[in-house]
């Protein structure tokens, strides 16, 4: 029987129909296919997108934290500051005798001495704000001991250092760091002239009780009164200021460093 060309076009289309493929040949029809995906995600892809969130929620904070000020950081900008106020304490009895050296030099060998408790601070920390907490500090111990017009004094000459500090990692950087300590220093040294501003009587009459003589009392007034000798005692400061931060810089590389206690 000879074969009529309707019956070869129908051979040829079976042939070729995916429904007749070797690996489906015999199968139910219903394994044939896989069954149709639902619309949307299943249960387990939902809890997964959902647990992806929840920890990417978590590092934003973690990274967030990490990044600003916290209560424990805190504590380390005072743990410094007592040690600070501690050289305060015994610099300034020492040198208030010689009225030209407590005037012109005392706030430098201040910023010399102190200039590592900073550095430590700064490396261990290297979050912005450190300034700000310092000067903060700062100041309110100046205001609980009598001086309150120096709290927002000091919480500004720190927002200027702040500014200094700006960009990545600026509080690893010896550069930065010394820029930074230079204008608190000179802030220090400017901060003299503050109770002329704010009120002379009431800093005469605090300063007479805790030992300032007459003489350093009129040699301030006459170093606040001439720009030259104010200009002179900011130059000497930051100078001592600058050694300070490189006798402090080396000091962190040779034994901070290898203790781990800065990075």
């Amino acid at each position: 029987v000879i074969p009529s060309f309707q019956d070869h076009e129908l051979a040829q289309t079976n042939k070729s129909s995916p429904l007749e493929h070797p690996r489906t040949t015999g199968l139910p029809s219903c394994a044939r296919f896989p069954p149709a995906r639902p619309d949307g995600p299943t249960r387990k892809e939902s809890s997964m997108s959902t647990e992806k969130t929840i920890d990417t929620t978590r590092g934003a904070r973690g990274r967030a934290s990490k990044k600003s000020i916290a209560t424990r950081d805190v504590m380390t900008v005072a743990a410094m500051m007592v040690l600070t106020f501690l050289v305060c304490m015994v610099t300034g009895p020492l040198t208030m005798p010689f009225p030209f050296v407590y005037l012109y030099l005392c706030a430098g060998i201040q910023m010399f001495l102190c200039a590592t408790f900073y550095l430590v601070v700064a490396n261990r920390l290297n979050k912005h704000g450190v300034f700000l907490v310092w000067g903060i500090v700062y100041g309110t111990v100046l205001a609980l001991s009598g001086y309150v017009f120096l709290l927002p004094y000091f919480a500004g000459v720190a927002a200027i250092c702040e500014l200094a500090m700006i960009g990545k990692d600026a509080y690893r950087s010896p550069v930065r760091n010394t820029v930074g300590w230079t204008i608190w220093a000179v802030g220090m040294v400017i901060g003299n002239a503050v109770p002329v501003w704010a009120a002379w009587d009431a800093y005469v009459a605090k300063a007479t009780t805790d030992g300032f003589t007459a003489p350093v009392l009129t040699m301030q007034l006459d170093l606040l009164s001439n720009p030259l000798h104010l200009l002179g005692a900011c130059a000497i400061t930051a100078v001592l200021a600058v050694l300070g931060c490189l006798f402090g810089n080396r000091l962190l590389r040779k034994h901070f460093k290898k203790a781990g206690i800065v990075k």
